[in-house]
Parts: C-alpha cells; structure tokens; sequence
C-alpha cells in the first residue's frame, strides 16, 4: 500500500510541460496589431477570451488527473494510517 501511495504522489509531483496558459506578447502584437487593418478592441478581447476557454479545456484533463492521484493517494494514506492504529490496539 505505501508503495502504491508513493506512485501517486510521484504522479502528482512530476512536472508538466504541456500547460497552456501564457500569452506571448510578440505573437499578441503579431495576430493584432501588426495586421492590415490592426484588429479592434472587441475582436481582440473575443480571441482572447476563445484561447483563453480552449486553454482551460486543455489544462482541465491535467488538473483532473492530479485530482484524482490525489484523493486515490489520500484514501490509501487513510486505509494505511487505520491499519497502523489497529496494530498499535492490539500490542
């Protein structure tokens, strides 16, 4: 069990790369202001707030699996701290 405990907390400790959640501002002023003609402040803000959507969706499948390692991780830790007090009750 504390094997499988370790696993999981290898799997929420290792760093993801794959985040999406920066905006680079030479590819900002690129997709906006640099074209002919520079996009207005509304179609700014409606890409912005698309990429925005579109990166939560994407970062959602990671944060989802640390969420679950780490309620898995919590129950095994409980079910082992259990069995470690019973021990203890018997002696």
């Amino acid at each position: 069990m504390l094997l499988l405990i370790g696993l999981l907390v290898a799997i929420m400790v290792w760093p993801y790369y794959n985040y999406t959640f920066r905006f680079d501002p030479e590819k900002l002023l690129q997709d906006f202001v640099d074209q002919h003609p520079p996009a207005t402040i509304d179609g700014m803000h409606r890409a912005l707030a698309l990429r925005m959507k579109s990166d939560m969706a994407s970062n959602w499948r990671i944060i989802q699996r640390l969420r679950v390692a780490l309620q898995l991780a919590l129950f095994l830790w409980l079910l082992d701290l259990l069995a470690w007090l019973f021990a203890i009750a018997r002696i």
